[in-house]
């Protein structure tokens, strides 16, 4: 099966492109707090996204920006929301035409697209999933057999 890229290697070096350097400090400060707890936040990640509730993840980010990172409320929130901006949704919206583009070339074949990204990509107005349904696909959820439930 082709292997193709749904965006640049070098994408994850342009998307802060433009951040003052005080918004990168501040971005950096409100994720490190993450840092010091990589392996429950990991575990947290595996259990919230087979039980449905990857976002969860996100917010647990922002409620201990709150308590740990030293800024203020206000501050994480203009954080969380500018790499949500940046890293998730704009992405997620640059992907459609090739995911699309993809799909309609394997189905004139009778192929398959097979798409993998992280799951922080897939819930919300903005998510990959919510796109593609825009787009005109039907989106379901699949259980372990690989049928849908």
């Amino acid at each position: 099966m082709p292997v193709v890229a749904l965006e640049p290697w070098d994408t994850v070096f342009t998307l802060f492109a433009g951040m003052t350097p005080e918004e990168e400090i501040e971005m950096l400060q409100s994720a490190l707090p993450a840092a010091d707890h990589a392996d429950d936040y990991a575990s947290t990640l595996i259990n919230a996204f087979f039980s449905g509730k990857v976002w969860d993840i996100w917010e647990f980010g922002r409620i201990d920006a709150y308590e740990n990172s030293g800024l203020s409320r206000e501050d994480v929130d203009h954080q969380i929301g500018l790499a949500q901006e940046k890293m998730m949704d704009q992405r997620n919206e640059s992907w459609i035409a090739p995911l699309v583009g993809a799909a309609d070339a394997a189905a004139k074949d009778k192929g398959h697209v097979v798409a993998a990204f992280g799951a922080l990509h897939l819930p919300g107005e903005r998510g990959v999933l919510r796109l593609l349904e825009r787009e005109g696909f039907v989106v379901s959820a699949l259980g372990p057999t690989g049928d849908a439930p």
